[in-house]
């Protein structure tokens, strides 16, 4: 299985294992994160904002100031951890097999937030991939995923949280935006992220188990091997400001399986976790602009 655990691009996942909430644990004595930007009030696209600087450490980090912290239990295979606009109280976690799960209090909720294993086709590098929130959560209700259906498509969809229930998702809300076939049963990305431009930020892989025999990544046309960046409310419309490629929607090709990626909220730069074949692994940094 080509899932990699990237610790550097994937900052929620460290939710996970550093511990987030409660607990009697002596805190780390590391600089806190940067507090997230406010959030924007459109999903079209602005200028990235002027990088801002981050805290200047008071001494040299150290592996004495990393912890282990258990969250919660009673979790299947879960591969994400999220969090959503105006909800600071609770943890959105991805299981593999189709739900989105709540932790609350350092508990998992009874009733998942979302349950889609009913189109769900999972296991070693199939399934329920990735999920991003609306930066206008809080006022729209609207959120992101990606899975594998069972005819091994990738499917990025957008769903609309319950109005009278912030603890669950209206499942028959779902509006599919893109529907990518797939070769086969690896590399499929799945990650997504808004931009510090509004923009919605997914990744697909190039479909292969190795070497990309169809070339699919370094084909600017072909939506696989790449980080696609859209405006949900338009798409298929194109943005303005693309980078002037066949295929529109391609920000970034030449990609193997861009498992996880995320943008520093300090700075707007993009890191990039991409698989290897047999010898490396490899972080790819894009700066800001």
């Amino acid at each position: 299985m080509e899932f990699r655990g990237w610790v550097v691009p994937v900052a929620v996942s460290c939710v996970v294992a550093c511990g987030s909430g409660g607990g009697e644990e002596e805190s780390p004595t590391v600089p806190p994160a940067p507090t997230p930007s406010p959030q924007t009030t459109s999903v079209a696209p602005t200028p990235v904002p002027t990088p801002i600087p981050s805290p200047a450490p008071t001494r040299e980090p150290s592996l004495a100031d990393l912890r282990l912290r258990s969250v919660a239990t009673g979790l299947s295979a879960p591969l994400h951890v999220a969090a959503a606009p105006g909800h600071p109280e609770w943890l959105f976690v991805v299981e593999q097999s189709g739900t989105i799960r709540i932790i609350e209090d350092r508990s998992v909720r009874p009733e998942p937030y979302l349950d889609l294993t009913d189109v769900v086709e999972w296991g070693g590098e199939l399934g329920l991939l990735g999920l991003t929130f609306h930066p206008d959560y809080e006022s729209n209700g609207l959120f992101y995923v990606n899975y594998t259906d069972a005819d091994l498509v990738s499917v990025t969809s957008e769903f609309s949280v319950d109005p009278g229930d912030p603890a669950r998702a209206v499942r028959e809300s779902e509006r599919t935006l893109l529907r990518v076939p797939q070769d086969s049963v690896a590399h499929h990305g799945g990650m997504l992220a808004f931009g510090p431009d509004g923009a919605l930020y997914l990744s697909l892989g190039d479909s292969s188990q190795g070497a990309d025999p169809n070339g699919y990544a370094q084909d600017p046309s072909d939506e696989r091997g790449k980080i696609l960046r859209i405006d949900p409310a338009t798409f298929p419309e194109p943005l303005d400001d693309g980078a002037g490629l066949e295929n529109p929607h391609v920000w970034h090709y030449g990609l193997r399986n861009p498992w996880r990626f995320s943008f520093d909220r300090a700075t707007g730069d993009l890191y990039i976790g991409d698989v290897g074949e047999l010898e490396a692994e490899e972080v790819n940094v894009v700066a800001a602009g």
